[in-house]
C-alpha cells in the first residue's frame, strides 16, 4: 500500500469523482505500491467496494477515460488468462492550492474527542495529530474498531490513522463512527467466504465509505426490490449449475 497514493485520492475534490468512482480508486490505491502500481482481480476490487462487478467495470472504464489511471492488460495465451495492471496518475489527482483553500474541512479547534482531526495543508500531506490531541481521538476509537472487526483483522494490524481521517472529511463527506462500525461489519462477510485476515484498519477503508454513501443516500423500496430480485436470479441460477454438475457426475460414473 503507498500511503501517498491513499492520501492524494481522499483528498481530491474532483468533481468527477462521483462517491462511487472515488470508492473504487481508493480500492485500488489501497493496494498500490510505491510506482503507483497495481493488479488486484475484478471480483478482489468488487467485493471490497461492495458493487458488481458489471458497475466495476464501468467505474474502471470511466476512471481511465478521466485519465485517474493507466489500464495494461497482458494476455498469457489461450486458456492461459490475463493480467491487468492499473496505474494511479498522481498528477490527475493534484488539486490547486486556491480549491484546497475554498473547500471545507473540519474545525481547526479541537472539541472534547470528536474524533475532528486539523485542516490539510496540502492534498498530498498525512493528516496527523499533537501529542494532546492523539490520546483523546485514539481513545478507545481503535479498541472499538478491533472489536467490530473481531478475529477477522490481524493482532498487529496497523494503520489506524486511515479510519481516523476519514471522520476529518469536509462536513458532506464525513464519515460517522457507525458508518465505521458498518463498514467493517459489511468487509467480515466476504473475509469469512475467503477464509482471509485484515493486515491493516486501512483495507476497511472503501466498505465505511460505501456505508457512508447508502446512509446519506438510502435505497429505496423499489431498489431494495429489484436487489432481491438479482440475487434470488443469481442463486436459482447456481442451484440449476449444481444440479446439472450432480447429473454429469452421476452419469459418468454410470459409464464407468
Amino acid at each position: 500500500m503507498s500511503i501517498q497514493h491513499v492520501a492524494a485520492v481522499l483528498d481530491c475534490r474532483d468533481p468527477r469523482l462521483a462517491s462511487c468512482k472515488k470508492l473504487v480508486l481508493i480500492a485500488l490505491a489501497n493496494r498500490t505500491d510505491q510506482a503507483g502500481q497495481c493488479w488486484p482481480s475484478q471480483e478482489l476490487l468488487a467485493g471490497e467496494c461492495g458493487i458488481t462487478a458489471r458497475t466495476l467495470r464501468e467505474h474502471i472504464l470511466a476512471l481511465e477515460t478521466d485519465g485517474f489511471i493507466i489500464r495494461e492488460t497482458t494476455q498469457f495465451g489461450k486458456g492461459k488468462g490475463s493480467k491487468t495492471i492499473y496505474k494511479i496518475v498522481l498528477s490527475a489527482l493534484k488539486v490547486a492550492p486556491e480549491e484546497i483553500a475554498a473547500a471545507k474541512f473540519a474545525p481547526e479547534v479541537f472539541d472534547s474527542c470528536t474524533g475532528s482531526l486539523p485542516p490539510m495543508k496540502s492534498n498530498l500531506q498525512e493528516p496527523t495529530l499533537d501529542d494532546d490531541d492523539s490520546a483523546c481521538a485514539g481513545n478507545g476509537f481503535e479498541e472499538k474498531c478491533r472489536e467490530w472487526a473481531g478475529d477477522r483483522l490481524a493482532p498487529n494490524a496497523s494503520g489506524i490513522e486511515k479510519l481516523q481521517a476519514l471522520l476529518s472529511l469536509s462536513s458532506d463527506e464525513a464519515c460517522t463512527e457507525a458508518d465505521v462500525q458498518q463498514g467493517i461489519k459489511n468487509s467480515l462477510a466476504w473475509l469469512q467466504r475467503r477464509d482471509d485476515v485484515a493486515n491493516s484498519f486501512a483495507y476497511f477503508v472503501g466498505a465505511v465509505l460505501k456505508a457512508r454513501d447508502t446512509r446519506l443516500k438510502p435505497v429505496t423500496p423499489s431498489e431494495r426490490k429489484s436487489f432481491k430480485r438479482a440475487e434470488t436470479s443469481k442463486s436459482d441460477e447456481l442451484d440449476r449449475f449444481l444440479a446439472r454438475a450432480r447429473t454429469q457426475t452421476a452419469r459418468a460414473k454410470q459409464n464407468c
